[in-house]
């Protein structure tokens, strides 16, 4: 099944942004957290929700040791959509 509009059953991200504007914790730092996306994919895991796997890296290596330290670094993501938004 496409994860999108026009698209196949997966697709490779090669790169992108994440932006927080909220956390659990309640931690302002954590709250303006920009990470870049380096790369990834999106498809569908074992009983068909979208899923994305990224792997992300900050500019300096003491922050992208602490985002590792903290799963920062690597993400699993499902959705509950069926598709990838054409939003913006």
């Amino acid at each position: 099944m496409p994860i999108g509009p026009g698209l196949r059953s997966g697709a490779r991200i090669t790169s992108g942004l994440i932006y927080f504007t909220y956390n659990s914790l309640n931690d302002k730092a954590v709250s303006e957290l920009t990470l870049s996306i380096k790369n990834g994919v999106v498809d569908r895991n074992e009983i068909g929700q979208l899923a994305a796997y990224l792997n992300t890296e900050v500019p300096f290596q003491s922050m992208q040791k602490l985002n590792e330290k903290l799963g920062l670094a690597d993400f699993e993501i499902f959705s509950q959509e069926e598709v990838v938004s054409t939003e913006k």
